[in-house]
């Protein structure tokens, strides 16, 4: 009996414990759920049924802040008893606390027949509309201390700063007795620049917004009826001008609006706005608007053709210059400082499989059908390319090189480190993406070609380097060794993570010399924290505009192009909990001052490029090869631990791609089947387009560019052209597979089919004009085709190629070496 009873005390001990560690447990995920506090971008509800045969992934998660919806409840109360005081004081502290947070609401959710997009905008604009919609006597409330405060912000700044202290106006104070002179002077600023559209936007918000502005209403809708035309909505500059002409009470001179009106009419009449960047091709889709068309070929094949000199990723030094180091590279050497001697003395720290020979992986390309990833800069006669671990620059003309990055890890993704990654069950699947080491570095990680020239400075990302030591770089990652007890670890990504351990890195474009280098986590703060570059940079102005991933947050980060240091950086969100494609990079695209991007987590943003300020954003589905339901099912309740594949597959297009083009917004995501346009000013949803119109099978896999008002995109055996206005699609043209991506030049569209041509098609109906033979080295299929000016470049596995026509070019190279053979 006694035994007994102390068998059921035990037992209750036994089971008080285990309850306790459960509601421990229970609390801490409730906990870490709610502290964040974020917007999840879920599904819409569906039944079971819908859900188990969906492929709606879950999308990136935006910034709310609970603290901050109970203020604005507060000061919403607060007026509606009249107490505009204390209202007021409490929307300017929300104004000034919520540059990066976001709401959506119903009346701004889209749904076309198949799919829904959400709009999102900025908390301080939702305040801005509350403050103009009090009656007057609140008004004045509210401005008796937001005039003091605006004066302040005026007066602070010197004469050259004038434009900041107009911004800091508009973004603070705009509904103060000065918000619409500033803004006002401020559009009139970006106008002289050419920056219409943001121009546009402040004008608009005078008229919209500003409840009793004192600014003269005629010469405001003057400015945006020019401004529309000039960012391609002539219909609705017409229209202004109509009503200005109508306008009784206008003071504006018939003369002046005639002269606007000859201006819209030129615009009309023009042949559009041919995006061709000064540099002959300085980055990924040419300029920062990404809109850029590759200058035509001077030299093509006619009919037989191969390599006037190739480049392998071995390299081919001239003579004088010293071996290159053939050995295989250690693990990056970190900061010798650092606490945690994070350094690895038996070997390089890269894992998967680094033993495919070139013929193995020659195969599955051609087996395959996949697109290389390589990148090629051209400018002043030189090319810029990146082998295996270093960052390249060779004579155009010759293949000779000129100068040469120093020597890097390959910064290897971390979901390539996992097995399960690089052994899917499906791995007979007759569509298998590159999943082994070198695959992925050669056919998938479009982030590692990230680079673009600024200046006289080519600026790239790159691995950590492995022949000198980083000062001062590694201590910004790990700050003290205390710090490692509050290690931050995203546990919410279960998907494919993008993290990796990559550099910026800024060369002398003519001489190579090294100008800076950086990581991507700031320095300061108690917490251990990893980052990496997620995308190419692009410059505007006197910035350096990159994204940035710090452990799961993506940021927008600003810095000076000639010293590294950052300027700021805007909050956009969270990585989904699916992860993200495996060859996803951020894409941000500049034009007119708003910045861009696509993130390839189901948000496209748009900021202004100068304060990284938000404009809008808006979600839209994910898509996904396997059953995402099932996916996400397996993420949240064990499949990993089971040893089980739940790396989702996305079905979308082969690079993160956005056009700004007209007064539209092209956006083709890596976690999206569709191909979309977005009105730039607004975020609404113009017109969508499937991968593959009709169910045709034909899938377009990549956007090559925007010219006029044509938009072409392109897949392995594909060519079609949109119009950007509509989304209506004007032609398609069918041709056998190619194995590269093609090039939009301004004579024609050519593109590598088969294993050894290269067919030009016509810009206007897509009709074949040329058809050309080219034969490579080692059996290698035409790559990627890159024009600068001159000739055509084909960029395969490991080796870059100038081509030519066999008859004359090659002849001639070889009297020329016979020549010198001959003096010698």
């Amino acid at each position: 009996m006694m035994n007994s009873k102390r068998k059921y005390i035990n037992l209750m001990k036994l089971n008080k414990a285990t309850v306790l560690c459960f509601f421990c447990v229970l609390k801490f995920v409730i906990i870490s759920g709610l502290a964040h506090g974020q917007i999840r971008i879920g599904p819409p509800e569906k039944s079971g049924e819908e859900l188990a045969n969906s492929q709606w992934l879950e999308g990136a998660t935006l910034k709310t802040d609970s603290a901050i919806d109970e203020l604005m409840a507060r000061a919403e109360q607060f007026s509606k008893q009249g107490r505009y005081d204390l209202a007021s004081s409490l929307w300017q502290t929300v104004i000034d606390s919520s540059n990066d947070l976001v709401f959506s609401n119903e009346e701004w959710v889209e749904r076309t027949l198949s799919h829904q997009y959400e709009l999102y905008r900025s908390v301080s604009g939702e305040i801005e509309n509350a403050l103009s919609a009090l009656p007057m006597e609140g008004l004045k409330g509210y401005r008796i201390n937001a005039d003091a405060e605006a004066k302040e912000v005026l007066s602070s700044y010197v004469d050259e700063d004038r434009e900041k202290a107009l911004a800091e106006v508009v973004q603070r104070y705009f509904l103060s007795s000065l918000g619409d002179d500033a803004a006002f002077e401020l559009a009139c600023l970006k106008l002289d620049r050419y920056e219409f559209l943001p121009a546009i936007r402040l004008l608009e918000k005078i008229i919209d917004d500003y409840p009793d502005s004192d600014v003269n209403r005629s010469e405001v809708v003057l400015r945006i009826a020019a401004l529309n035309a000039r960012v391609g909505d002539v219909q609705r500059s017409l229209k202004l001008l109509s009503e200005l002409k109508n306008d009784k009470d206008s003071l504006l001179s018939k003369d002046l609006i005639r002269l606007v009106e000859e201006d819209i009419a030129e615009v009309d009449r023009s042949e559009g706005n041919r995006n061709f960047s000064e540099k002959v091709w300085p980055m990924i889709m040419g300029d920062p608007s990404r809109s850029g068309v590759m200058r035509a070929p001077e030299i093509v094949p006619s009919k037989k053709g191969a390599a006037v000199w190739i480049q392998n990723y071995d390299l081919t030094v001239p003579d004088g210059w010293p071996e290159l180091r053939t050995d295989k590279p250690k693990t990056a050497l970190g900061d010798m400082t650092d606490p945690f001697a994070r350094r690895n003395l038996f070997g390089s720290s890269q894992s998967g499989n680094a033993k495919l020979t070139n013929d193995q992986i020659l195969s599955s390309w051609k087996k395959y059908g996949w697109t290389p990833s390589a990148q090629l800069l051209c400018d002043a006669g030189y090319v810029y390319f990146k082998n295996d671990n270093r960052l390249v620059c060779a004579n155009g003309e010759s293949g000779e090189l000129v100068w040469l990055g120093f020597r890097n890890e390959y910064p290897q993704p971390n979901f390539t480190k996992n097995y399960r990654f690089r052994r899917p069950p499906n791995a007979n699947n007759t569509e298998k993406i590159p999943r082994e080491l070198k695959e992925v570095q050669y056919f998938s990680d479009h982030v590692n070609q990230s680079m673009c020239i600024v200046g006289n400075k080519i600026i790239t990302i790159q691995g950590i380097p492995v022949d000198f030591v980083e000062e001062g770089i590694a201590n910004a990652e790990v700050p003290d060794p205390a710090a490692g007890r509050a290690a931050i670890v995203n546990r919410g990504a279960t998907g494919p993570p993008r993290m990796r351990k990559n550099r910026l890195v800024a060369y002398h474009s003519r001489n190579g010399k090294l100008q800076w280098m950086r990581s991507a986590v700031e320095g300061g703060g108690d917490m251990i924290k990893s980052g990496c570059f997620i995308g190419a940079p692009v410059p505007y102005a006197n910035l350096l505009l990159v994204p940035v991933l710090e452990e799961s947050g993506i940021y927008l980060t600003a810095l000076n192009p000639d010293s590294g240091v950052t300027q700021w950086r805007t909050f956009l969100g969270d990585e989904p909990e699916p992860g993200v494609a495996s060859h996803s990079l951020v894409m941000v695209a500049v034009d007119g001052g708003e910045a861009y991007m696509v993130t390839g987590s189901g948000l496209v943003f748009s900021l202004d490029a100068i304060s990284g300020s938000l404009n809008w954003v808006v979600r839209y589905p994910r898509t996904a090869k396997n059953n995402a339901a099932r996916m996400q099912q397996l993420q949240r309740f064990g499949g990993f631990a089971r040893g089980m594949n739940v790396y989702n597959e996305f079905d979308g297009w082969g690079v993160d791609t956005i056009i700004p083009a007209s007064n539209a917004l092209i956006v083709a995501p890596s976690d999206f089947n569709q191909l979309m346009a977005f009105d730039r000013r607004t975020g609404k949803l113009l017109w969508e387009s499937a991968r593959s119109p009709g169910n045709a099978g034909q899938e377009g896999g990549y956007v090559l560019g925007a010219l006029d008002d044509s938009l072409y995109v392109a897949g392995a055996d594909v060519l079609r052209c949109y119009n950007v206005n509509g989304g209506k699609m004007l032609w398609e043209k069918t041709f056998p597979r190619g194995y590269g991506r093609g090039a939009l030049t301004a004579d024609g569209i050519y593109l590598p089919s088969g294993f050894d041509k290269i067919i030009r098609f016509r810009l206007v109906d897509g009709e074949q004009e040329d058809e050309s033979g080219v034969t490579l080295t080692n059996n290698q299929p035409v790559g990627n085709l890159f024009s600068n000016g001159k000739r055509l470049y084909s960029l395969g596995l490991r080796q870059v190629c100038s081509l030519g026509e066999v008859n004359v070019e090659l002849k001639s190279n070889l009297e020329k070496e016979l020549d010198a053979n001959l003096e010698n």
